[in-house]
């Protein structure tokens, strides 16, 4: 199966991935135009919107957008942009951090909207309150089960995931 990035690239048009972990973005970048992430930022970027903010942050995702706002005028095509799930990990959904944070990402929808694109939003979950965290690996080793469970993406980006 052909990535829709790969379709575009074929038919000449100019496409920009954006990301916050550099490892998820060598995995998704053939065949693109440009590409970089938070960790790995663009000279241009740098000059424009400023240093990119710890992966750690609330600023993460709300940057990433920002550089979004401002590649539009640099004549890409497609912009591809992939944001942060730590705070959605990390704090509930009631939360002061949780609901800043959503307005934030409202405020740059709202950017999006006011210009001449097309714009697709999707997410990956929710902001369920998570009360329960299991470990599987410690579960088994108690048990006297050797194993090494290994996460589906593992990256040293893992303080806020189960």
């Amino acid at each position: 199966m052909q990535h829709s990035a790969c379709k575009g690239f074929q038919k000449g048009l100019k496409t920009l991935l954006l990301i916050v972990k550099d490892k998820l973005r060598r995995l998704l970048t053939k065949d693109l135009t440009y590409s970089f992430s938070l960790e790995k930022p663009s000279e241009w970027v740098i000059r424009q919107i400023g240093k990119p903010p710890n992966v750690y942050s609330l600023e993460a995702s709300i940057w990433l957008l920002d550089v979004a706002i401002k590649a539009l005028r640099k004549d890409f095509d497609i912009i591809y942009v992939s944001t942060t799930d730590y705070i959605p990990h990390k704090y509930g959904p009631e939360t002061g951090e949780a609901k800043g944070y959503m307005n934030q990402i409202n405020e740059r929808t709202g950017l999006f909207l006011e210009e001449d694109i097309t714009l697709g939003i999707t997410a990956d979950l929710g902001m369920n309150r998570k009360t329960i965290k299991i470990d599987l690996q410690k579960m088994l080793l108690k048990r006297n089960i050797k194993v090494k469970v290994l996460p589906i993406i593992k990256d040293e980006y893992v303080k806020h995931q189960p």
